[in-house]
């Protein structure tokens, strides 16, 4: 497999793991939102 593919497919899940992480932890953490705008 190309490891820019494998790359890019781990980015893509980081993404989506942190957001919906931020989603779940934003009412109580308020800059948690602010993180996920600038990561996405």
């Amino acid at each position: 497999m190309n490891f820019s593919i494998l790359k890019t497919l781990i980015f893509c899940v980081a993404i989506v793991t942190a957001s919906a992480f931020n989603m779940r932890r934003d009412k109580r953490s308020p800059f948690l939102p602010d993180l996920s705008a600038v990561t996405i």
